[in-house]
């Protein structure tokens, strides 16, 4: 199915059921010919067995309102439930203004500043990189060869925390750089 290109959501999964179905895959030779037509029968008989599959829950009820309902609506659901508008900070932060990254990066350390160039799109980050100070910005660089014994949970709660405060501001502050981003540098010390 994924090689006929059908767009399949493996990543609703849970990490390890991911990992798993990978396995799987990767173990498969050859599968006889009776054996494939009693799955498929299998897989057809559950499939149509079901009549309506509503799962989801708010977070892809709120994807599937987006541009449907109010962005003020939509902002108040998410909060109500819970929900972020992106599961990974990190794609949030790639989609931010040059100029609200370069008041992040001023008001951190150099290594939480390291973490968020080296998961930046290349482009975006050279563009960032380019933006700053020569000495700043060749600190950040340095310090990016040294992220490699950051764990992915440090990574991910980083992110977080960055997110968490871009949410958190009023849109006149995330719109220029003059109104200054001062984040919480608590979460510094899990990127040491």
């Amino acid at each position: 199915m994924l090689r006929s290109g059908l767009d399949i959501p493996v990543d609703d999964l849970s990490v390890d059921a991911q990992a798993q179905l990978a396995k799987e895959m990767a173990n498969l030779q050859f599968v006889e010919h009776n054996l494939l037509t009693e799955v498929i029968e299998e897989f057809s008989s559950e499939v149509t067995s079901i009549g309506l599959n509503l799962r989801g829950g708010a977070a892809q009820t709120l994807n599937l309102l987006e541009g449907k309902i109010s962005t003020e609506t939509a902002e108040r659901l998410r909060k109500e439930a819970g929900v972020r508008k992106f599961s990974d900070p990190w794609d949030r932060l790639n989609i931010s203004d040059i100029d609200e990254l370069i008041a992040i990066i001023e008001a951190e350390s150099i290594e939480v500043s390291a973490i968020i160039i080296s998961k930046l799109d290349v482009s975006k980050a050279a563009a960032l990189l380019g933006k700053l100070p020569r000495k700043h910005a060749r600190q950040i660089s340095h310090a990016i060869s040294m992220t490699h014994h950051v764990t992915p949970q440090a990574i991910s709660q980083i992110g977080q925390n960055l997110l968490a405060q871009l949410d958190n501001l009023p849109d006149r502050a995330i719109a220029g750089r003059a109104g200054g981003i001062h984040l919480n540098r608590n979460h510094t010390s899990a990127a040491r």
